[in-house]
């Protein structure tokens, strides 16, 4: 009996190394499977943008994705166009002279100069709805193309050629009676009692692109910030 009792263990312990290696396999399984889901959200740029980037400039830095030449070909002439049409307006007087409006001064992205007739739902790389200025000062110089498509979409637009442009998404902008920027994210009450409006301009998805000779940015074309603006003590 004890003979036959052993030999009939040995096959019970295979069997259990056997389920245990297939439990092991399967976890491992798992976490492969796991892992290349969240890295393949993250790869999307507009799931990216939509989840982290929906509450106004951020700080996030994304890992540039290599293209094609034949892509990369492309984006660089998408590039050279939008860099022509900050160049138009050098500084901020020229761009005052031309119709724009100073509506906002950041030390972080530099101040936004808008023309408030190209603000609308639309993306075009020829006109840009806003220009970067290193300040608000008359003689500052273009340092950046904003573009800010106006929609109460939760998906950013469709921008330049490939992925990589993260777009941040910005709500509840409230507009002063000169165009200035008045305040972000509050309520219409409370943008009504400042004395501002809307504009039907109030939500909408804005790309910062560094293509500016001088001014290009150590976290990316199309990072939100400029540690080279204000750079940290």
């Amino acid at each position: 009996m004890a003979r036959k009792s052993a030999a009939r263990g040995r096959p019970r312990t295979h069997a259990n190394r056997v389920f245990l290696m297939r439990g092991a396999i399967a976890v491992v399984a798992l976490a492969v499977v796991g892992f290349v889901v969240v890295r393949n959200s993250g790869s999307d740029g507009a799931a990216l943008n939509s989840q982290k980037d929906d509450g106004g400039h951020g700080s996030h830095v994304y890992a540039w994705v290599d293209l094609p030449k034949a892509e990369q070909a492309t984006l660089d002439a998408q590039w050279t166009r939008a860099r022509a049409a900050a160049l138009k307006y050098p500084t901020v007087a020229d761009a005052v002279k031309a119709g724009w409006v100073v509506a906002q001064g950041n030390d972080e992205t530099g101040a936004h100069v808008v023309n408030f007739d190209r603000l609308d739902g639309k993306f075009s790389i020829d006109e840009p709805d806003m220009l970067l200025y290193r300040s608000t000062a008359p003689d500052a110089p273009v340092i950046a193309v904003s573009y800010h498509v106006v929609t109460t979409s939760a998906t950013p637009p469709h921008g330049f050629i490939s992925d990589n442009d993260h777009w941040h998404r910005h709500q509840g902008i409230c507009w002063s009676a000169d165009h200035k920027v008045e305040a972000v994210g509050i309520s219409d009450q409370e943008c009504t009692a400042r004395g501002g409006s809307r504009l039907g301009r109030s939500d909408g998805w804005m790309l910062h692109v560094w293509i500016v000779p001088g001014w290009k940015n150590p976290d990316g074309v199309y990072a939100s910030l400029n540690k080279k603006l204000a750079p940290q003590s």
